[in-house]
């Protein structure tokens, strides 16, 4: 009851390092805003659907590193970023085509559902490694019952930490 109690209240906080989720935050504003500015020194010509994909590449690798909220930063930054620099007219955050909304918004939706799965994947990941733990402390405990082997006796095999 305990671990079921602890798991739901872990389900908000995200499983990744506080490293990690920096680093992704600090990605999700630097990472948008720099492809950008390298693309649009080199603009010869529409490079809109090649920043799309350039953008929404920063967004799952924003997601892979920070998780779900700072990879949702980052597609709300594409999306600004896309607007503004690469949709006509450029240089403002109007759209003047048609096309280019329906663009933008694929693009959001598209980066917010991969974040989504790069997120889900992360937690059943670190999920999936505690209930490995726990089967393996189980199978522990109830070979050492079995065998009537004192837990705080035995020595431990080769992979198993010892207990103190």
């Amino acid at each position: 009851e305990q671990v079921a109690r602890s798991l739901r209240g872990r389900r908000s906080v995200s499983p990744l390092p506080r490293r990690r989720q920096v680093l992704g935050w600090v990605g999700a504003v630097l990472l948008p805003s720099a492809l950008a500015t390298l693309l649009h020194a080199n603009a010869d010509t529409d490079q809109l659907p090649l920043a799309s994909l350039l953008l929404l590449s920063t967004t799952v690798l924003v997601a892979v590193v920070g998780g779900l909220l700072p990879a949702l930063l980052a597609a709300a930054v594409g999306f600004v970023t896309l607007n503004y620099w690469f949709t006509p007219p450029v240089g403002g955050l109007a759209i003047s085509q048609p096309a280019d909304v329906v663009a933008l918004v694929v693009f959001v939706g598209v980066a917010a559902a991969v974040a989504t799965v790069v997120d889900q994947a992360s937690r059943r990941t670190s999920e999936a490694l505690r209930a490995r733990t726990e089967a393996a402390t189980m199978g522990s405990l109830s070979r050492s019952v079995l065998t009537g082997q004192d837990t705080a006796d035995r020595k431990p095999r080769a992979g198993e930490k010892a207990t103190a």
